[in-house]
């Protein structure tokens, strides 16, 4: 009675673990997506109904080696990596293009994770097949609105390694994608090499973004002035997953920025701006050599170094009140000392006027200063000095810069 009861309840387990199993197999066929078991050395020991259906194979064609050799795409067969993944031991994703039951190819991403034993040896690998072709596709038309753009774009992984560089980069610089990806930095200019990594570094450790203004070498070996800017992708939780970067040709603004300055150099006037808040960040090279000073010392706020004493606080209020209000002003009598010339002070006459943008009250100031040439407690004259302006082609066009006689308060100006 015994024994009968015990057949009894082994057959009752048998027929639930069978009911199971088919109600598991149920679900796995019906999943709208390829799922498979294989075996340690990578042959199929189990395929779901859609791969049979997807690919018009048999179960028997489809077992072994079979799901690569009979599905695969010939160019996607690549069974020594597929070796090296399993031998690996990880849970890995390829990609790969697998042959539809009409012939047709369509993109897949596969995903496979090993099941191990007590012993943490592989007993089997289980895994998935999901078709991805539509998201293929997307991304070959954003690859290719990225290809196209008339600037270059680029991509860097999150230890700063190059991964991307778009065609108008390889266009522009000769070289193929496996030559940038390994040499990245080539084409910069070697005498900017220097300065454009120790700012790359700098912005890289702090995650923020970057940019700078370099050149680079095209493929005709000529060098252009380029405008480079990087800012990194985070995930939720603050880290840094991507670098996205473009670099845009601005050889011609560079070119133009060089023709301007050379004649605001020639012109016999002192000449100097700044930003909206007041200090400055360009003079001119007759105020440079006039005053004795170079641009970094008179830079930002070292422009008030050179004012008399007796000015200092009358000017610098005035000033303020006129980058705050953001009106023009014209101040005389302001006591500037040329140093390293005469040791003096002279009177200067400086206007200032705002450029301003369309949705501010003001974004920079093109100032200009005149000397008189009456110097401060004595009088003096300057004398006719001649200035010299060159073209493209280095001409020399000589022209002359008249100053009035001592003794009056006229502006040394243009003739």
């Amino acid at each position: 009675m015994s024994q009968s009861g015990a057949k009894t309840r082994h057959s009752d387990a048998d027929e639930a673990s069978n009911t199971i199993e088919e109600r598991l197999r149920l679900i796995i066929d019906t999943i709208p997506t390829i799922v498979w078991r294989k075996l340690p050395d990578g042959s199929a020991d189990f395929l779901n109904r859609n791969f049979r259906e997807y690919t018009g194979l048999s179960l028997e064609d489809g077992m072994g080696w079979g799901w690569m050799n009979n599905a695969f795409h010939p160019d996607d067969r690549l069974m020594e990596e597929w070796r090296e993944a399993l031998a690996a031991g990880k849970p890995f994703e390829k990609e790969a293009r697998l042959r539809r039951a009409d012939g047709q190819y369509r993109w897949f991403l596969i995903r496979a994770v090993p099941l191990r034993d007590e012993q943490n040896s592989i007993v089997k690998w289980y895994g998935t097949t999901s078709d991805i072709e539509d998201l293929k596709r997307a991304e070959d038309r954003v690859l290719l609105i990225i290809d196209t753009l008339p600037t270059m774009v680029w991509t860097l992984q999150p230890d700063g390694a190059c991964d991307f560089v778009n065609q108008t980069w390889m266009d522009y610089t000769g070289l193929s994608l496996g030559e940038e990806i390994e040499n990245p930095t080539g084409p910069v200019h070697p005498e900017d090499l220097p300065r454009v990594l120790e700012k790359w570094f700098s912005d890289f450790a702090a995650g923020r973004p970057s940019e700078d203004e370099l050149r680079m070498r095209r493929a005709d070996g000529e060098y252009r002035w380029f405008l480079v800017r990087t800012v990194p992708l985070r995930d939720e939780q603050g880290n840094v997953v991507k670098w996205y970067g473009v670099s845009i040709d601005i050889d011609d603004r560079k070119q133009a920025e060089s023709r301007s300055r050379t004649l605001l150099d020639a012109i016999p006037q002192q000449i100097w701006s700044g930003p909206p808040d007041g200090t400055l960040d360009y003079c001119n090279e007759r105020w440079r050599s006039y005053m004795g000073l170079g641009l970094e010392e008179l830079q930002g706020a070292g422009w008030q170094s050179i004012l008399h004493p007796d000015d200092r606080e009358r000017v610098l209020k005035a000033w303020q009140e006129s980058v705050t209000n953001g009106r023009p002003t014209s101040k005389k009598n302001v006591t500037a000392e040329p140093t390293g010339r005469t040791g003096g002070f002279w009177h200067v006459a400086c206007r200032c006027v705002m450029r301003k943008d369309a949705s501010s009250d003001g974004t920079g100031r093109t100032p200009i200063s005149k000397i008189e040439s009456k110097p401060k407690g004595s009088y003096g004259a300057f004398q006719a000095s001649s200035c010299v302006c060159r073209t493209r082609s280095d001409e020399e066009l000589p022209g002359t810069c008249t100053t009035p006689p001592a003794k009056t308060s006229s502006l040394w100006q243009l003739p």
